[in-house]
């Protein structure tokens, strides 16, 4: 199935703003967005928080373009863990894709809790990630009621397994001070709350770094890192509303409609 995604503008060089605009596929149109309340719940190692960033293109309207996870003693673009996760949750609140949660090295462990609870998904998610079939990029994603349990089936995101060339998004260097280095090609994977999940809702989803051995719920199995690598997703999730149907598939139900009515008078 052909799948496109629309941005505004097409692609940067990782520099400025680039908005989603629309998801396409099977003669449906998603350019109705969802965008949560906040984070919650973080995970990291404490004895490399630096590796833990929230980046955005040094042009772009974000306000934060750089911050990077301290620890007691802050330095360079460092904050503390309550910052850090309040601008964590304004990339999950705008459509700008040179936005995004950026993993560096040393990132195990890593999990985190987007809440939709406002909002709650019911019909798909748009994950994105700053790399193309990256080995080290694979994440698990999992959906929460509103009580805080986990329900359906886990989803193993494979980096190989997406759309490619989706955008132009910003890359920086390392520490505790961050200087943009250039850019580096976004993908992108639509993932169906009912048929992905195997839920009609979710109020919180969940995001983790896959176990070694593990056959997930979308029936991939996580077989570990290429050796020498780290965990290092790259990524920004943007909640869909209900689609609706392309122009030229309006044009042939509307077509089929007028057939079947001129039938209908015809056998009267």
């Amino acid at each position: 199935m052909a799948q496109t995604i629309i941005t505004t503008p097409r692609s940067t060089d990782g520099r400025g703003d680039v908005f989603l605009r629309e998801y396409r596929a099977g003669g449906l149109i998603y350019n109705n967005f969802k965008y949560a309340k906040g984070v919650k719940d973080l995970v990291f190692n404490a004895h490399d928080p630096n590796a833990y960033r929230v980046i955005a293109g040094p042009n772009t309207s974000i306000g934060n373009k750089r911050t990077v996870l301290g620890a007691s003693h802050l330095r360079g673009d460092e904050v503390n863990q309550s910052t850090w996760l309040n601008r964590a949750g304004d990339v999950f609140k705008n459509s700008n894709l040179n936005h995004f949660v950026d993993l560096a090295g040393n990132s195990h462990p890593f999990a985190l809790t987007i809440d939709y609870s406002n909002n709650p998904l019911m019909d798909g998610l748009l994950f994105f990630e700053r790399g193309t079939g990256g080995s080290n990029s694979p994440v698990v994603l999992s959906a929460v009621d509103a009580q805080g349990r986990k329900i359906g089936k886990d989803f193993l995101v494979d980096p190989a397994q997406m759309i490619r060339n989706v955008n132009e998004a910003a890359t920086y260097s390392q520490g505790e001070s961050l200087h943009f280095s250039g850019s580096q090609t976004q993908s992108a994977k639509f993932l169906d709350i009912k048929r992905d999940f195997g839920v009609n809702s979710m109020a919180y989803l969940r995001i983790t770094q896959p176990q070694l051995g593990v056959t997930y719920g979308n029936g991939l199995r996580f077989n570990g890192l290429l050796h020498g690598q780290d965990f290092q997703p790259d990524f920004k999730v943007i909640g869909t509303g209900q689609p609706v149907p392309e122009p030229a598939t309006m044009t042939v139900l509307a077509m089929g409609a007028l057939a079947a009515m001129r039938r209908r008078k015809k056998a009267a």
